[in-house]
């Protein structure tokens, strides 16, 4: 019988059970892709992370939902798999050494550190790079497939998505209006069928702190998410998305 280690966690929180849950096992060679998806499916998080041999890496990461699905890319599993791989000090980790990852993924190649020159280690990773792209359908489209009202929408900033990770990113006029979004998940799942689309980040540039630049919520009825509690490989091409279109001044 294969026995694996499933290492469970919350991450972007220091509170049992906040943040965003996700897991990850480090030695998943001798699983076959039956194997993730099951596992991804009993454990029920957003996604699970699987760490396997790589001929071009230090280690090749791949990502299933609960929904048997396999994205490309996972920001909050890829920076809890560095957390758990200088927990356990493997590939080369440990105190007082900063050391520097290839990370394989579907799409390419990702950098990732571990820090860990002062008590705790610092996990950081640095994405691949960003394209956004407008897309063949207009404001009031896209609000009838989510079922969303039109006049939420802030109609002066486009619809663009990020062609690597397939997440599409649209502007809502308020916080308050951001908060009362209600998206029908058939019938975004059959939108994001048609075209498509991972992710649906509806973001505005007014934050519940008065010093945070934006809030977003992110939607993958496509993959069997209805809401991300915090959807780490969005933060990226959010930030290009509000500097290209002037939401952000101060960067």
């Amino acid at each position: 019988m294969k026995t694996n280690r499933i290492h469970q966690f919350d991450a972007f929180s220091a509170q049992l059970f906040g943040g965003n849950p996700g897991a990850v096992v480090l030695d998943a060679d001798n699983l076959t892709e039956k194997d993730m998806k099951n596992i991804a499916r009993e454990m029920n998080n957003s996604a699970t992370g699987y760490v396997l041999t790589s001929q071009r890496a230090n280690f090749r990461l791949r990502y299933f939902t609960p929904s048997d699905a396999e994205i490309t890319f996972c920001g909050h599993v890829t920076l809890v798999t560095l957390a758990t791989i200088a927990k356990e000090r493997r590939f080369g980790a440990d105190l007082g050494i900063v050391k520097q990852y290839d990370i394989e993924i579907n799409a390419g190649l990702v950098k990732g550190e571990i820090d860990w020159s002062g008590k705790e280690p610092i996990i950081s990773f640095f994405p691949l790079s960003i394209n956004l792209d407008p897309l063949p359908f207009n404001h009031a489209q896209l609000a009838e497939a989510l079922a969303i009202n039109l006049d939420a929408i802030d109609q002066s900033k486009p619809i663009l998505m990020e062609k690597t990770n397939r997440y599409v990113y649209f502007a809502i006029k308020s916080l308050q209006q951001l908060k009362e979004l209600n998206v029908n998940q058939k019938t975004a799942k059959v939108h994001a069928e048609q075209h498509n689309i991972i992710l649906y980040c509806a973001l505005t540039p007014h934050g519940v702190d008065e010093n945070s630049h934006a809030h977003s919520r992110v939607f993958g009825p496509l993959i069997g998410i209805a809401e991300d509690p915090v959807t780490g490989s969005s933060q990226g091409p959010l930030t290009a998305y509000m500097v290209r279109n002037g939401m952000i001044h101060n960067h």
